[in-house]
Order: structure tokens, then sequence, then C-alpha cells
């Protein structure tokens, strides 16, 4: 495919030294169009069929151009073609616009294949030579793609683009795309924004040269009660003969992100491709959450870990995660657990301890405190209104495969037991607090406790 613009270059020079004529005489269409479509598919371009629209001194155009699987081929709705008859004479023309093209990519288990086209049996390089003379090649001094869209499709996921870009011969940078909105799906999560690009050949390096940026990009996550506030992307790419390399920053509205990554995708072992956030921080539950030193392989099977870091989180927030209930507390908590992403999508939590920055307070209402008898309503006393000294969470899965979450705190309530020191351990269990005495208490019961810490 990558040789289809040269071919429809060439085409149009002898199209326009041989049919300028020809055309003004109606009969003489069709014959036309014919000759254009044998020689589109002499040169490579299979079952082509075109109708022929317009030829004269300075201009030509092609209509309905298709060519590729008979079934459901590739379609271009315009060629149009620019030139001095001069030019032409030369080997030349001054613009070739492609407008209407419709491609469409698919991951496949061989490689990416374009739909409508025969899958090629060398996957070969997708960039163009890396040397100056290739421009020496192509039959235009300027070419421009309008009207088109890109469509890429993978196990799990779509990604849609508008298409509008320039190549010129003469100037600098030799590819730019025009900015456009880009629209990723897949397993519940939807990433948008307007994607905007442009590439330069660095024929000293003997390579590709080119700036990027999504802006105003936006994440919605199916089930998450917020969306992640909006972030800016930019960076530069690179690219030889034989990987593609993709340098990104991350910045968010009012600092909110923080972060920078690193794509690879070497053309020969597209299995290989591998993605690198070498820091990332964004914000969480009125707090930060942040990584670094992420390795992320895109193919195999292997689950990757990150070890997530949790800097002055709300108490108050977390609490009400975890127990469904309107905890009230005071507070910021931080700390560290490990997190393993399998690549089916699976989400383990590793054990990990996350503890207050400082002392503060904490309020439970009596009815996310189960249970009867004398002990389980000194407990609901104590925790109406609890002055903690310490309290931390502690991530952990069980033999089941379930997440556990305990929480300790130790303090007092100054209104009960004259506001003897207490240790409490308690289960958390999704949206409940499970309080279960042998377990919940560190050591027996409350009295036990306050007795104990009253020695």
């Amino acid at each position: 495919m990558k040789k289809t613009l040269l071919r429809l270059g060439l085409l149009f020079i002898n199209l326009v030294l041989i049919g300028a004529v020809l055309f003004m005489l109606a009969p003489w269409k069709s014959l036309v169009a014919d000759r254009i479509a044998q020689a589109l598919e002499t040169n490579g371009l299979p079952n082509a069929r075109l109708s022929l629209a317009a030829i004269g001194s300075n201009q030509a155009r092609i209509e309905n151009l298709t060519f590729g699987d008979p079934q459901d081929p590739l379609k271009i709705e315009t060629v149009t073609a620019n030139y001095e008859f001069e030019q032409v004479q030369a080997g030349r023309m001054k613009t070739l616009t492609l407008s209407g093209l419709d491609l469409r990519l698919e991951r496949v288990e061989q490689g990416w294949t374009l739909k409508g086209w025969p899958m090629a049996e060398d996957q070969t390089t997708l960039i163009p030579p890396v040397t100056e003379q290739y421009k020496n090649a192509v039959p235009a001094d300027h070419i421009r793609l309008e009207n088109a869209n890109l469509t890429a499709i993978a196990p799990g996921w779509t990604l849609t683009l508008p298409l509008a870009a320039t190549w010129q011969k003469d100037a600098k940078p030799d590819f730019a795309f025009d900015p456009a909105q880009l629209t990723f799906e897949g397993e519940g999560v939807k990433v948008a924004g307007t994607l905007e690009a442009s590439a330069a050949l660095n024929a000293e390096k003997k390579k590709w040269e080119g700036a990027w940026s999504l802006k105003s990009m936006t994440i919605h996550q199916q089930g998450a009660q917020e969306d992640i506030p909006p972030a800016e992307l930019s960076g530069t790419i690179e690219a030889d003969e034989k990987t593609l390399t993709v340098l990104g920053k991350i910045k968010g509205d009012s600092k909110a992100y923080d972060g920078a990554f690193r794509y690879t995708y070497p053309f020969a072992a597209p299995d290989k491709a591998a993605l690198t956030l070498s820091d990332l921080s964004m914000p969480w539950q009125d707090g930060t959450l942040s990584t670094k030193d992420v390795s992320i392989p895109l193919a195999g099977s292997k689950p990757y870990t990150l070890n997530l870091k949790i800097s002055k989180a709300s108490v108050s927030r977390l609490m009400q995660e975890f127990t469904g209930e309107t905890v009230k507390a005071t507070g910021t908590i931080s700390g560290a657990f490990p997190l393993t992403i399998g690549q089916d999508g699976k989400i383990t939590i590793g054990k990990g301890t996350l503890t207050a920055d400082a002392p503060g307070q904490l309020s439970m209402p009596p009815e996310s405190i189960p249970g009867e008898g004398a002990q389980m309503q000194l407990t609901r006393d104590i925790l109406a209104q609890f002055d903690y000294k310490l309290l931390s969470l502690t991530t952990e899965q069980e033999e089941k495969g379930g997440l556990a979450i305990k929480l300790r705190i130790e303090g007092n309530n100054p209104k009960v037991e004259e506001g003897r020191p207490v240790i409490l351990n308690i289960r958390l269990t999704g949206d409940l607090l499970d309080f279960i005495t042998s377990s919940a208490i560190v050591f027996t019961s409350p009295q036990t406790l306050i007795r104990q810490g009253n020695k």
C-alpha cells in the first residue's frame, strides 16, 4: 500500500499525456477509464475500478476508485491532480489530492491486516524510506489527504480517527496531520482527545523525527463513580528502519496529573512492543496515587506488577468507600501496596499498609456495627467518637482469592470508660464492617483491651 500514491501519480502523468484530447470526445470517456484501471492492475492494484470525471490542460479528476478485495474493496471517493503541462512532460505534478479514503486495520494472529487488501507474506516496515532520495520517486510536490477515516480493531479494543494530512516536498515537516478527534474504546474504558502530529526526515541520522499531542484527553471507566480529570499529553516520535519509539509526558488540569512514558514497537517483532511508565501520579481520594518504573508488556500471557504509592488520601473517603456507611473521620493516610494486572485484565491487590499521617478522629454510626450484647454495645460506644493516635489499613489476599482489608486503630473515647486506651483490629469486607469478636478484636473483647490499656 505504501507504493499506491506513487503508482497513482505516475498513472496521472501518463493519463494527461495520452488522454487529454481523447477525453474531449464523450465516446472515449469509458475507454480511457478502462485503460487507467488496467494500468492500475498492472502496477499492483488488483481489481481496480474507477470513473474518469475530468481531464484538462492543468487538472484531472478520478471518482469512485476501488481496488483490492472485489467483495469489500478499498475505496477512494476522489483523486485530483493539478499540474502544468511542462511539469507532466518532466514526470511531475503540482498537487495530488485524495479524498474519502476509508482505512480499516484489524489485528489477527499473523499481524495487522488492511481490510480489503491482501495480507503480505512479509511484514515490511510501515514508514517511508530514511533517505532524501525517496522524494525523487514521489511524482508530486504536494500531496493532500482529506475526509479520510482510520479504524483499528484488535481483541478487546477499537480505535477510530478521522484523517486529514499533508505531505510536501520542499518544506518541513514532511508530514503534518491536522487535529482530529481520536476515540479509543475497550474493556469498559473510553478514551477521547484531539490528536495532532507531524514528522520530518533527518537524513543525516537516517530516521524520522516528529512531535505529537493529545489535547483535552478524557477517560471514562464503566462503573466508576466519576471520570478521571482531563489531561494533556505531548511528546516526540522517532522511527528508523527497525523501530518506532514514542516518548510522552502527561499533564493534568491544575497539575492533577504528572508523568512520563516510553513506547517502543519493533517492526520485525510486534510481539515485543512495550510500554514503560517512568513515573505517573494522579489524584485519588483527595490525595495522590503514583507509581514509577513500570514495564507493561503488550503481548503474551504474563501479568505485570506495579507498586502503588498513596500520599495523603482522605481517611474519611476511604472508610466510606470500604464500608458503604457514612463514616466521619479527620486526617489523611499514606502508604503503598502492590497491584498485579493479568493480560485478561484481572487485578490482584497484594499485601500493603497505609498509615495515618497524624492523629485524628473517627466516628462510626451504630448501625454499621452488627451484633448483640453488652460487648458489642461497648464497641459501638467507643467508636461513636474515637480519638486515634494510630490508624492503619492493611490489604492482603485471602486463600479463596478475595481481598481482606484490616483496620487497626489505637486511641480512646474520652467519654467511655474514663478515656482508657483501646486497641481494635477490624476486618472490612466489601461494603460491610464484619465485626467478628474472635478476629476483629485484638485480644478477646473490648473490656479486656480497656483493662490492659489501663495497666
